[in-house]
């Protein structure tokens, strides 16, 4: 028997004695909601599908620049690279900043969720002991 449920034979008893049915047809019931928590399946994270850098960085010339034009062109280009690679690094961090707000929103649905289990099992715990029954 699941420690949880050996831990309130009377609260056994007191379910069977108020539904008027047999303890075994209630256990099973009372078993399955500890077994299908843990049943469930592994953490899985969804496939991502991050877009990749699609930014062309200008080519580095290999020797010194002659023409002013040369500088010019090479300026610009750095300049769209880096605005492009901005926008990217941009994107990304929004992307963060959402993700890592849904991950604080399910943290803490996960811990209400957790208090009210704790929150609950105090008062079974409470009202089993209220009920053992004298003899």
């Amino acid at each position: 028997m699941p420690p949880l449920i050996a831990e309130f034979p009377a609260l056994t008893r007191f379910v069977g004695n108020v539904l008027s049915v047999n303890t075994s047809l209630v256990l099973p019931w009372l078993l399955t909601a500890g077994v299908a928590a843990a049943d469930s399946p592994p953490d899985t994270v969804p496939e991502q599908n991050i877009p990749s850098v699609e930014c062309v960085s200008p080519r580095i010339p290999a020797r010194a620049f002659v023409a002013e034009d040369d500088v010019n062109y090479l300026k610009k280009q750095a300049n769209a690279y880096a605005a492009c690679m901005q926008k990217y690094i941009d994107e990304r961090q929004a992307q963060i900043r959402v993700y890592g707000q849904r991950q604080q929103a399910e943290a803490e649905a996960a811990n209400a969720a957790i208090k009210a289990l704790n929150d609950y099992f105090a008062r079974v715990k409470a009202f089993a002991s209220q009920h053992e029954p004298k003899g």
